[in-house]
């Protein structure tokens, strides 16, 4: 089939032009009413994935207060619980909408409009489905295109320095989370004390995570603290901790899917110059934060 009399075509650069189709092929907007719909549609499945995240976050810890009817559990009988299946119908949900979410990002449309049919230039390098070696590369923008040896290069240790930033956002993530918990009454309270022997067990277990800040004493305390608390809750809601995590999660997460866009280029130096960056970055950052800690700021590409 010749690509100058394609339907439709992928961009390799970051875009506000009009043509793109997103998902599906009648999913196809020619008017800025269309737009402003499917950026409300793709709005509300990302805030569909966090809500599946978080409920079954929710269930996690509802099977964790629930008193275990034996000690052990045979293999079949975990598989047969019905925690393990709402687990993993959620899963699969989360799985679908994630991977919905990867391809519209992958349109490379700002703004997510659809634009008119155009025609693809001759001289457009093609882009490659398989690992090669070219000097002459699209990455992430139509402005950012190496047309020498020194540029390449340069542009290599430009994406090093991305993937070294966006380490260290996450680390910033957990620095945040940490000082929040920190700062949290109760658990202060508990401290010194001495109280709770949540505390004193993670004392004794070395690179353990830090246990949750819960003021009871008892389980239908610990569920009150659980679900009146939680992220729902207005001073969790208008906390200046959220605000920071927020924005610190937006920019996170658009790295990484831009991130995941570069690898996406099949371009043998360009791929390893990002893995080198990831690496080097957690090679300085990872050992200022726990197994744990560095696991709960992770994102779709990590």
């Amino acid at each position: 089939m010749n690509d100058m009399n394609m339907k439709h075509h992928m961009w390799m650069w970051f875009h506000t032009s009009i043509g793109d189709t997103v998902l599906f092929d009648f999913w196809t907007v020619n008017s800025v009413g269309g737009m402003i719909l499917s950026c409300a549609l793709v709005f509300l499945m990302g805030v569909c994935f966090e809500g599946i995240k978080f409920l079954r976050w929710r269930v996690e810890v509802s099977k964790a207060l629930t008193p275990p009817t034996s000690m052990t559990m045979r293999y079949v009988d975990k598989l047969r619980s019905s925690h393990h299946l709402i687990q993993t119908f959620l899963f699969g949900i989360q799985i679908v909408v994630s991977y919905l979410l990867m391809l519209v990002f992958m349109t490379f449309s700002i703004w997510l409009e659809i634009f008119k049919e155009k025609k693809a230039k001759m001289d457009m390098p093609m882009m490659k489905m398989y690992f090669h070696f070219r000097i002459k590369e699209y990455i992430l923008f139509k402005e950012w295109l190496p047309n020498s040896t020194t540029g390449y290069i340069f542009s290599c240790i430009a994406i090093v320095f991305i993937a070294i930033v966006y380490e260290s956002i996450r680390y910033a993530r957990a620095v945040a989370f940490k000082h929040a918990k920190e700062n949290q009454p109760c658990c202060a309270a508990d401290l010194v004390r001495g109280n709770g022997n949540s505390t004193s067990t993670h004392r004794s277990v070395p690179g353990a995570e830090p246990p949750e800040c819960y003021c009871g004493t008892n389980d239908m305390q610990v569920k009150h603290s659980i679900f009146h608390n939680s992220t729902l809750a207005k001073k969790n809601l208008l906390n200046r901790y959220h605000f920071l995590q927020t924005a610190m999660y937006f920019i996170q997460a658009y790295m990484g899917y831009s991130l995941m866009m570069v690898a996406m280029t099949y371009n043998v130096p360009i791929c390893f110059s990002l893995l080198f960056g990831h690496v080097l970055g957690f090679l300085f950052l990872a050992p200022l934060l726990s197994f744990h800690e560095h696991e709960k700021v992770g994102d779709c590409c990590s």
